[in-house]
């Protein structure tokens, strides 16, 4: 789900600049981290939606394994969501950023808007069949009022999805567009365009256009990395990625302490911090796995992760409710385990579901996860060239 190039433009699997139409090569070692940096990201993003979700007080939000929520969902599953945000916005300037405006539009809606809708309708069909089967579901309740509610459920157009997971793809799909349309700003004044994007996350108002303003900052940032000419090699590399990693995580926690609670603009400033060290830290341990033949392995994943992101919330609700009812309820000490084994079990599930859908025709293939794979691994890409259908392969 690096939205750009890993998954979309070259359809997962190693990215490689020159076959997709730029003029440098990622090398195959950027490769591997970049694909690790996805896999460790998005499975840690699904520990936020572990039902009944972390906003619900529970054995790990306010009981006895509270750490291990405030661990995994709350540091490492938000932290990721800007962390995979860097990394589209570096693999977009790096391949995409000088394809017009309508092209990066369409192939976002292919790739990447029309599996969202697919799955979000599933979710929402699977919610209310629980209501129907006499367990009311929260993500129906919520639904806003008249046609417009509804529109938004399934499409977070100015609100929230029903299914909450998928409003991150929804900000990612508007911060590329962003992002495509300041570009001469970015090639201009890269340091300029990162400050008004840290700015844009303190002005009062950023919706319906934007609901996390940070995933935009951390676009433009991996962006204007991308036009300063720095890697992803030399900024994962620890005399970079430890000194700022460790640098602004204790940065955050001092401002913590000295502004504690919601005191606006320190929170803010927290926040940002907090995301930038972390996320740091992250790419540094993709840049240690690099030479370790399992971690490379765990890299050929990275092509099913999309998948796995999508299809995570309706799996884990599926799971809950046997659970529930022969485990116990989510205050329950058992619930720890539901709450630690549903991301990696979505995962490799994810992993399994998408070797099946290599064999399905390309159509269906897009439905489900924007993009095709061919019965021997290797990956295709959505295109819409003129006059030629919506359709056509290419080798990544």
């Amino acid at each position: 789900m690096l939205l750009w190039t890993v998954h979309y433009e070259c359809g997962g699997g190693y990215v490689n600049r020159r076959s997709c139409g730029a003029f440098q090569s990622v090398t195959r070692d950027e490769s591997i981290q970049i694909e690790l940096v996805r896999v460790i990201c998005i499975t840690c993003m699904m520990w936020v939606h572990v039902a009944p979700g972390l906003a619900t007080p529970s054995f790990v939000n306010g009981g006895s394994g509270t750490a291990a929520g405030i661990f995994f969902g709350e540091t490492l599953g938000r932290v990721s969501v800007t962390t995979l945000s860097f990394v589209s916005g570096y693999l977009f300037w790096t391949t995409g950023i000088a394809k017009p405006f309508p092209d990066v539009a369409r192939r976002l809606a292919f790739s990447i808007l029309l599996p969202m809708l697919i799955w979000s309708a599933i979710f929402i069909l699977m919610a209310w069949l629980r209501g129907r089967m006499g367990e009311p579901s929260n993500a129906i309740a919520l639904v806003g009022e008249g046609w417009m509610g509804w529109v938004n459920a399934w499409t977070g157009l100015a609100g929230r999805t029903a299914n909450q997971s998928l409003f991150f793809v929804r900000d990612l799909i508007a911060a590329t567009l962003i992002l495509r349309l300041i570009a001469p700003l970015v090639r201009l004044a890269p340091v300029l365009s990162v400050l008004i994007a840290i700015g844009v996350n303190f002005l009062t108002h950023t919706q319906p256009f934007l609901f996390r303003p940070q995933i935009l900052t951390f676009m433009i940032l991996g962006a204007a990395c991308a036009q300063r000419g720095w890697t992803v090699t030399h900024l994962a590399a620890p005399r970079f990625s430890l000194i700022w990693g460790f640098g602004f995580s204790i940065a955050a926690t001092t401002l913590y302490h000295l502004y504690p609670g919601e005191a606006f603009p320190f929170e803010i400033a927290h926040d940002l911090m907090r995301r930038a060290g972390i996320g740091c830290l992250i790419v540094a341990i993709a840049y240690a796995l690099v030479e370790n033949p399992a971690a490379r392995s765990v890299a050929n994943w990275g092509r099913h992760s999309f998948l796995a992101y999508l299809s995570h919330a309706c799996i884990i609700g599926v799971l809950w409710l046997p659970w529930s009812r022969i485990m116990g309820s989510e205050q329950e000490p058992p619930y720890l385990l539901f709450f630690l084994a549903m991301p990696p079990l979505c995962m490799a599930l994810a992993i399994k579901a998408g070797r099946l859908v290599d064999r399905l025709p390309p159509l269906l293939q897009i439905a489900l996860r924007g993009r095709i794979f061919r019965d021997s691994g290797r990956a295709g890409r959505v295109d819409c060239p003129e006059g030629k259908g919506m359709l056509s392969d290419r080798k990544s």
